[in-house]
């Protein structure tokens, strides 16, 4: 497209929708389906592709490493459509719009009593739940595989058509005596919620999910595992307790430098040096902030009898190869409160290292744990600037994440069978690449299943001098770990875009491209988007 067709279809919008013509293109902001309908029309005419974006927060797949769209793009953004359509009480269950982030979701149910809680990721307050999870993203809690807990979706198709893929367009009568009934996800015929996973076949506009109970009794397990040598049968240890039916949550499983990443900053002077930390530098900073080789961690929740009953069989299991830690929220914000009147009172104590590194611990661990329990915080962002020396000790803001920030991030995120090899061999393949290219291993286990998991691994750098060199070490992770049969659960857009042209078709991309053609026939959503058209 044109400057000049650009500038004019920018105009044509504007009629219709709040529009905006920057770096990035023309960009509209549609508040509700009816706004969002009528610009899809205006687009069909002008036979014009378009990208689409929640709350565009998209870290770790977006930012430091490109921007949403071209000087001559047009991207579609639903952070105006931010309406909680329903909320019922008694189910646990919510009616969201693409633009309601985990933060505001987190207020409304605190405001409704606090009986259920929203899953939540680490991703902080600003970012969009229905984006999250039609990128397949996952949380923290018993319904952090968070796809496999959407009830419903509305979509919007390229012709303008809206589907509701509930029962709810199988009633005559809308006015239905049980209306609360009416919604139900058991519609007859093939299942529609998976076409919103990582899918660029339509527009989700709305996403029914399921809550989490608040629990009578919780408490915060950790485990810290000293003998790296460990880690993949104490990977299988916790699958077969997963399997048992125990720690029904995401547990995550993270080494030293991710733990570590949380608390401080690379102990460098700018610039960093070309080379990840050495094994004597980790050991040292591992002793100074109390921290082990693995640290996992969730929340178990249940009755007190059930919680206890649940932490004797986890000891019986993992004991011999971990040390496990108990805590009681009341307990954590208990030791934290005291520590800050101590302070307060004498605030020179501060200047003993130990007690400010406690103090800190205490802090960070008190944001997590709210994390846990859904309650999200853009603190839980600090550790993205681990190479970023000039933030200091802050986390950097939403603002500062967004491309073309300093702070630059990529996660390389290969889903991993829950097996000792698996982990051994995708940990074998991944630390050479980081240290050919200088930078330090982050890395996290997350039990999203009871059989597979995911491992993150961090690219952190600093997006002014070291772009090239994250994006040399992601590409050199993909590649390797495709001969090895490590797949990503989710690529950047980059990624995808280059796949395109290097794979081969399979029966399953034909597929793809057959819905695609048959949805969307003039390609205008997102094309090339996950592979797709």
């Amino acid at each position: 497209m044109t400057a000049l067709a650009t500038r004019s279809l920018a105009t044509r919008l504007s009629d219709i929708v709040e529009t905006s013509v920057a770096t990035s293109g023309v960009v509209a902001f549609p508040k509700s389906t009816v706004e969002l309908q009528a610009t899809l029309g205006v687009l069909r005419e002008a036979n014009q592709s378009f990208l689409v974006t929640a709350t565009a927060h998209n870290w770790g797949y977006t930012a430091g490493t490109e921007r949403v769209g071209d000087s001559n793009s047009v991207t579609i953004s639903l952070q105006n459509m931010c309406r909680i359509r329903t909320y019922d009480a008694d189910l646990g269950t919510v009616t969201i719009e693409p633009g309601v982030t985990q933060g505001a979701l987190a207020q409304f149910l605190a405001e409704k009593g606090d009986r259920f809680f929203v899953d939540t990721t680490s991703a902080g307050e600003s970012v969009s739940i229905v984006g999250n999870i039609c990128d397949r993203g996952f949380g923290n809690s018993a319904l952090g595989n968070r796809a496999t807990h959407v009830l419903s979706v509305e979509l919007l198709l390229a012709d303008g058509s809206l589907v509701q893929s509930d029962s709810t367009s199988l009633f005559t009568n809308q006015t239905h005596t049980h209306a609360e009934n009416v919604a139900t996800p058991f519609a007859p015929g093939p299942g529609l919620v998976g076409l919103a996973i990582q899918s660029n076949l339509a527009i989700v506009t709305a996403m029914q999910i399921t809550l989490n109970r608040r629990a009578e009794y919780e408490c915060a397990l950790g485990f810290e595992l000293t003998d790296t040598k460990r880690l993949p049968e104490f990977i299988e240890a916790i699958r077969d307790l997963k399997q048992l039916g125990h720690l029904p949550g995401c547990l995550h499983v993270a080494n030293d430098l991710r733990i570590i990443s949380n608390l401080t900053r690379l102990p460098r002077t700018t610039p960093p040096d070309l080379r990840p930390l050495t094994s004597l530098e980790r050991s040292q900073l591992r002793s100074e902030h109390g921290t082990a080789s693995w640290t996992g961690f969730t929340l178990l929740g249940g009755t007190r009898d059930s919680v206890k009953a649940e932490l004797a069989a986890i000891r019986q299991r993992v004991g011999a190869l971990a040390r496990t830690r108990t805590l009681t929220p009341n307990k954590i914000y208990s030791l934290r409160r005291t520590l800050e009147r101590i302070c307060t009172r004498w605030p020179r104590i501060l200047n003993i290292k130990p007690i400010a590194r406690l103090r800190n611990k205490l802090e960070r661990g008190k944001i997590l744990l709210d994390t846990l329990r859904g309650k999200p915080s853009n603190e839980l962002l600090y550790n993205t600037g681990w190479r970023c020396l000039d933030l200091e000790n802050r986390a950097p803001t939403p603002q500062e994440l967004d491309a073309g920030s300093n702070v630059g991030i990529l996660w390389y995120a290969p889903a991993v069978a829950l097996k000792r090899d698996a982990v051994r061999r995708v940990m074998e393949v991944a630390e050479p690449i980081f240290e050919r290219h200088g930078f330090d291993m982050l890395t996290m286990f997350t039990f999203v299943t009871d059989r597979h998991g995911v491992v993150v691994f961090n690219i952190l750098f600093d997006a002014r001098h070291e772009k090239a060199r994250a994006r040399a070490c992601y590409q050199e992770l993909l590649a390797r770990g495709r001969v090895e049969g490590f797949f990503p659960y989710r690529l950047p857009a980059f990624a995808w875009e280059e796949m395109a042209g290097q794979a081969k078709p399979t029966a399953l991309s034909s597929l793809h491209a057959r819905l695609k053609k048959a949805l969307d026939p003039s390609g205008l959503i997102a094309p090339g988007r996950y592979g797709i058209g």
